[in-house]
């Protein structure tokens, strides 16, 4: 979901990784599993909601992973409330 918030702040945020070594990473199922290095919430200029579901989108369940519909409703009901 490292591409929400790069919409969000408007910039990359993995740019210290390739594209081919994060592919390469998530084969190798690392453990931890490999997650983009996000800004903390303090430093990113976009509201909690967005920042939550970002989080939700990499749950290591991914039975609790939102769906694309899900993803899509919440972000038309946050652009509503602005």
């Amino acid at each position: 979901m490292a591409a929400l918030v790069e919409v969000l702040l408007v910039e990359r945020v993995v740019v210290r990784v390739a594209r081919v070594d994060i592919i390469g990473r998530v084969k190798n199922v690392e453990n931890p599993p490999f997650r983009p290095t996000v800004p903390s919430y303090s430093e990113v200029l976009f509201s909690l909601e967005y920042y939550r579901l970002m989080e939700t989108c990499w749950s290591e369940a991914p039975s609790a992973r939102p769906d694309f519909k899900h993803i899509i409703d919440t972000l038309k009901t946050f652009a509503g409330r602005r």
